[in-house]
């Protein structure tokens, strides 16, 4: 056999420690998740129920935020940090942008 072909035994072994990796990888992937409080308003300037949020792939920041102009609408919900400094640089919106769990609780 060439040293360079692996045995079939030798490449199912191969297969499931891949396959092992790959699936702790995931766990591991699926546990950091950040945990955000959830309450986007269906209408402007209404009120909403507060839920909790795991936030999915490229959205690892919580936000609050609160309008300073009518209707004076807020929200609370996962965002990715680059789309949470954007809100930041409005004058018309209050906005705290934070990456712990559910640290996004106040309407500020």
């Amino acid at each position: 056999m060439n040293s360079l072909q692996l045995s079939s035994a030798s490449q199912s072994r191969m297969m499931k420690v891949l396959l092992l990796a790959l699936v702790v990888v995931l766990v591991l992937e699926n546990g950091s998740a950040l945990i955000c409080h959830n309450c986007v308003p269906r209408t402007p300037g209404g009120r909403c129920v507060t839920t909790q949020e795991t936030c999915g792939y490229k959205k690892d920041t919580c936000v609050s935020a609160r309008f300073t102009i009518s209707p004076y609408s807020y929200f609370w919900r996962c965002i990715s940090m680059a789309d949470c400094m954007i809100l930041q640089s409005s004058p018309y919106i209050n906005v705290k942008c934070c990456q712990t769990d559910l640290c996004n609780t106040a309407v500020i």
